[in-house]
């Protein structure tokens, strides 16, 4: 079986980490015998390159994990969302042709966010490919979707042979808008990589907490920030850590500092992946306070090193603490994370269990088996 991914993001020059659970669900797919290939086109903006300090476009191919990755980068044109979507399809017909004639024309394509769906309707008209699609995309819950990605979306959807989500809410919230199936089906974790700290007790108290995740409004870190301080202010040994960047740093700093928490709450910075894995085993307990998520993938890899989580109902998380033993949910409601803040530290979790749990519903054998079952009853039809 030949499948190609075609994601709305991949790692790239500008981010090597963005969007890894895409190149791990490759693999991942890779390892179950099933040849993969990846078309990832993606646009660059401005301000990426000026940051940064470089112009990386254009055409990279290369073997990733057994995997062959075609990858286009392109400078976005700023504020110009629709003609960027319409210059990555075009791209990506161009580079699909390539792709074809070198390594044959793919069984199955499997879309991840519908906005990049135009180039597998095509795909399908011109060379009768079926595709599956996976949405993520957050703005289907924030609804500030324009009404030409709504439009796709709706396209991309109803000419799938089978319509995925990342949590049981976002299906049903999608299936409810677009009157079309979802099954739930998660992302896939490297639990390999993330693993427990084998130092420390399974069952230890909770002490250090954790957040991990992009410095926006969307993740809510200055809700975080209240609680921990409302909970625990003067227990120093009680710490709170925050990896991350985004545009709310300063705004974070300056919260922490109002509130005079410097020696119990810190702000780390961004975080590559061995980072993300050491910080997590130096942890106790992962807090995810997010207005909205379609899943969680850093929930997921906490659990995976032993973790309880403490998380908003934002979409996401529903689907994954399922019971006490995991961890606590609450509203996205600054009363009740201070609550749960303070109930955690007087329970005890065991690590072992979480570890096992996310291993038996979210480990990159499990997922793959699913889509590789779900790949060949397409196929079948």
């Amino acid at each position: 079986m030949h499948v190609l991914l075609i994601p709305i993001k991949y790692p790239n020059s500008y981010n090597p980490q963005s969007h890894i659970f895409f190149e791990e669900q490759a693999r991942a797919l890779s390892l179950k015998g099933i040849t993969v290939g990846v078309l990832a086109v993606m646009p660059v903006s401005l301000k990426q390159m000026w940051e940064q300090k470089k112009i990386n476009v254009g055409f990279n191919e290369e073997v990733t994990n057994g995997v062959q990755v075609f990858r286009h980068q392109f400078p976005a044109v700023p504020k110009m969302q629709r003609f960027n979507s319409w210059l990555q399809t075009r791209i990506g017909k161009r580079q699909f042709l390539k792709y074809k004639k070198k390594f044959g024309a793919p069984d199955i394509a499997h879309v991840h966010v519908s906005l990049v769906g135009k180039l597998a309707i095509w795909m399908n008209q011109t060379f009768q490919i079926p595709y599956v699609v996976t949405e993520h995309y957050t703005s289907f819950i924030e609804e500030k979707m324009p009404s030409w990605q709504k439009e796709l979306a709706k396209s991309v959807f109803t000419h799938s042979k089978k319509n995925i989500a990342v949590s049981d809410i976002f299906a049903a919230r999608l299936q409810h808008d677009y009157k079309l199936d979802f099954e739930y089906i998660p992302n896939i974790v490297d639990t390999g990589a993330f693993v427990p700290n084998t130092q420390l007790s399974s069952k230890r108290p909770v002490r250090n907490f954790l957040n991990i995740g992009n410095l926006y409004k969307q993740k809510n870190q200055e809700m975080l920030i209240s609680a921990f301080s409302r909970a625990f202010k003067g227990e120093e040994k009680l710490k709170l850590v925050i990896a991350g960047s985004g545009s709310e740093h300063s705004r974070l700093k300056k919260h922490i500092s109002k509130l005079h928490m410097q020696k119990q709450i810190s702000l780390y910075g961004q975080a590559n992946r061995d980072e993300v894995v050491t910080l997590m085993q130096d942890s106790d307990c992962f807090v995810l306070s997010s207005r909205y998520e379609t899943f969680g993938v850093v929930v997921i890899e906490a659990m995976s090193c032993g973790l309880p989580v403490i998380a908003t109902r934002s979409g996401g998380p529903e689907s994954i603490i399922t019971e006490e033993k995991l961890g606590m949910l609450c509203d996205i409601d600054e009363d009740q994370l201070t609550d749960a803040l303070s109930r955690i530290t007087k329970n005890r979790y065991d690590s072992d269990y979480i570890r096992k749990y996310a291993l038996a519903n979210f480990s990159s054998d499990i997922v793959a088996t699913r889509l590789k079952s779900l790949y060949f009853q397409i196929l079948n039809t």
